[in-house]
């Protein structure tokens, strides 16, 4: 695991970030007096567009870790020598260490991720929650429970699972406000109004919250960003099955072609025309 984690540097920093994630939300809140918005679905472009942070709650949490100056420290000096360099010292480090420190941080880093999940998970009794309730819904209902408070919204979106509607419900009493996007069943142009009618009311309650307008240049350009991280999954996705044959993949990658546009992401930019007619 040690050698999966600081080989790949993009998960080695995604793995500080995330047991970072409280200290740094905490100073966006307090000291940048920005708004932080607690969500499930990573569609967070109306999040960004107003100038506000998207946040999974249980990144609000204290994790605990053993030796987490170490992580602190690979934080800061990522700063200055960044993180290609840190990933290279920790690989040398590791090839050295006979007592495996890096190993036992990683396992321990797991263990308290996974404690506190069902920590949160064991929480909800107390509230009466179904025990029959599957557990990611139990799960955040607990991390909503002791973090709501710290939220300025929550941003839900309806799906079919109707165990998820009763959960954004029952939720809302821990938090300040809660943002409802009606998703369509079925891809119609009378559900499409529909789903344009609720981004509108979103992005005018985004504005309330956060005194920022949200143009329509912010949301293309952070629309434009999403777009392409989905494409550079898929293409990183086939890459790594190793398929060399297919160059066209190889190709994309290797230029930086940001390829199609996805078409959901699409329809915001839609809304945003449509706003402004």
């Amino acid at each position: 695991m040690a050698d999966e984690l600081v080989n790949f540097r993009s998960l080695l920093k995604l793995s500080v970030e995330f047991l970072n994630g409280r200290e740094k939300l905490r100073k966006l809140k307090i000291y940048e007096k920005k708004h932080l918005i607690g969500t499930v679905f990573p569609a967070t472009e109306f999040v960004f567009a107003a100038e506000a942070y998207p946040v999974f709650p249980i990144r609000m949490q204290k994790f605990g870790v053993k030796n987490q100056q170490i992580i602190n420290l690979m934080d800061t000096s990522a700063n200055f020598l960044g993180w290609k360099t840190i990933s290279k010292a920790l690989s040398l480090f590791n090839k050295i260490d006979n007592q495996n420190i890096l190993s036992k941080l990683m396992n321990d880093i797991i263990d308290k991720i996974n404690g506190q999940y069902n920590r949160l998970h064991d929480l909800t009794d107390q509230y009466g929650i179904p025990s029959d309730s599957c557990y990611g819904i139990r799960a955040i209902y607990g991390m909503n429970a002791e973090k709501g408070k710290n939220l300025s919204a929550n941003l839900n979106f309806s799906i079919r699972c109707s165990s998820f509607q009763k959960l954004y419900e029952s939720t809302q009493k821990f938090v300040n406000k809660g943002l409802w996007v009606e998703v369509p069943l079925r891809n119609t142009e009378k559900g499409k109004e529909m789903l344009v009618s609720d981004l509108h009311e979103l992005s005018d309650e985004f504005e309330k919250i956060t005194g920022v307008n949200i143009t329509n240049n912010a949301l293309q350009r952070i629309c434009q960003t999403t777009n392409q991280c989905k494409e550079y999954s898929s293409l990183h996705f086939c890459w790594s099955t190793r398929n060399r044959k297919n160059k066209e993949t190889y190709r994309h990658l290797r230029n930086g072609d940001p390829g199609r546009p996805d078409a959901g992401r699409d329809n915001l930019l839609y809304f945003h025309q449509s706003r402004s007619s």
